[in-house]
């Protein structure tokens, strides 16, 4: 026979494990990429291996290395604690730790890059190296490097800087740890990477001969020079747009006091742009001033031709002559799932259900006529009230919570919804106009 003692402390360890086990019953801990990051729903898009999902965040979620949302970035790994239904407890930013002595931080990057004594390498995949880079920098992704370290520079004593998309980025650490298994001496990593540059408002490039072959409608170029030298020649649907010019610009909509997401070139609202400013040669004030006017204007892609006009020309690229448009002509690359501006007018006048994903503040402003609205943060709650047979049009003011409510109705079977990615202004009367 068990002793009463001993079996009642058996019985509380039993219990114990009981209340210990069932109060982890439903948390869950996930890891995942951002993908889109709502402040206003207080919501993260995440993709989670396949799946795309959407975790709130409140004043007592805990952060860790992180000291709130604003350090998060899209495309940060994320390690989230969280319960179905309830925001997240804990959300951890997971940095790539690095050897010690790698790191470098940009103050002492600018300097040797200002005295010549580094080499940049980008190991970020192609596209994304080639829509901008730090200026000099070697594009040598990291997955192709692993094949093959004869791409890095043969000078193995040479200081080489790695850098990829931010402190969670593991791609510039794998290319050092490869570049030291091959024998080089002098390795540094930019962990903070091109987030940090852009943040920090330094100039980005772009090559000419990836432009020459993307020029179109999904990106703007910009001529920083005089009208004479534009008139003599320019790169083809090039805007006109000089330092002199944007000042004046810059002034009146200072003295108009027009909120930030209005300081725009003419024809350009999506701050998004990839914006390609270029004069005769790179390091032109021309170009300096331009690119700066740009950041100063909150467009988040502007960069420099490296090359400038004259490399651009040597090159035989195609050049137009006469005057340059003064207008940008932009299209945005549709998202899967966007709807066009057209297509959008067009059903709500037909009487195709709206949902408005905004917050209850900004519906108080205006609401389209007809309109379903429930907030991104409600979104999961309200579902059972949209009819998954009908077509269904969602948006909100720029396009961002839109599109994280359509992941969220597409992964519940909604087939028939499509989000406006766009910057949208209601009026108090339902109107509306689209930027």
């Amino acid at each position: 026979m068990i002793p009463f003692s001993f079996s009642r402390q058996f019985l509380l360890l039993l219990v114990g494990l009981f209340w210990a086990s069932s109060s982890t019953l439903w948390a869950e801990q996930f890891k995942g990429k951002i993908t889109s990051i709502s402040k206003k729903a207080q919501v993260i898009q995440l993709k989670v291996g396949k799946e795309t999902r959407a975790v709130k965040y409140s004043a007592d979620t805990k952060w860790v290395q992180a000291s709130s949302i604003k350090d998060l970035i899209v495309n940060d790994s994320i390690v989230v604690d969280a319960e179905p239904g309830q925001a997240a407890k804990q959300i951890e930013r997971k940095v790539v730790k690095l050897p010690k002595g790698w790191l470098i931080e940009r103050e002492e990057l600018q300097q040797l890059l200002a005295k010549g004594q580094a080499t940049m390498i980008d190991s970020r995949p192609p596209a994304r190296y080639n829509e901008g880079h730090i200026p000099g920098a070697l594009g040598i992704f990291a997955d192709h490097l692993a094949k093959d370290p004869s791409l890095l520079p043969s000078d193995k004593n040479a200081l080489l800087v790695f850098y990829c998309g931010g402190l969670t980025c593991g791609l510039s650490p794998k290319s050092a740890k490869i570049a030291a298994k091959a024998g080089y001496k002098n390795l540094r990593v930019y962990s903070a990477g091109m987030p940090d540059w852009k943040k920090a408002g330094l100039p980005v490039e772009v090559k000419a001969a990836w432009l020459a072959k993307n020029l179109g409608s999904h990106l703007v170029v910009l001529d920083a020079r005089e009208p004479a030298a534009q008139q003599a020649g320019h790169i083809k649907g090039a805007v006109g747009q000089t330092p002199t010019q944007m000042a004046a610009l810059d002034q009146d909509f200072a003295a108009k006091k027009l909120p930030g997401d209005q300081w725009r070139l003419p024809g350009l609202a999506d701050k998004g742009a990839l914006v390609v400013v270029y004069s005769d040669q790179y390091a032109d004030p021309a170009a300096q001033y331009a690119f700066k006017y740009l950041k100063r204007w909150q467009y988040k892609n502007p960069a420099i031709l490296a090359e400038g006009f004259a490399g651009w020309e040597k090159a035989g690229f195609p050049v137009q002559t006469g005057a340059t448009a003064t207008v940008a002509r932009y299209v945005k690359k549709l998202a899967p799932g966007a709807i066009p501006v057209a297509k959008f007018k067009s059903q709500v006048a037909a009487g195709v259900t709206v949902l408005d994903v905004r917050e209850d503040s900004e519906v108080q402003a205006g609401a389209i006529k007809g309109s379903i609205h429930m907030p991104l943060s409600q979104l999961d709650a309200g579902l059972a009230k949209l009819d998954k047979t009908k077509p269904l049009l969602i948006h909100c003011s720029t396009g961002v919570r839109a599109e994280m409510a359509y992941q969220t109705l597409k992964k519940q079977g909604f087939k028939q919804a499509r989000f406006l990615n766009e910057t949208i202004n209601i009026n108090s009367d339902g109107s509306f106009n689209i930027e």
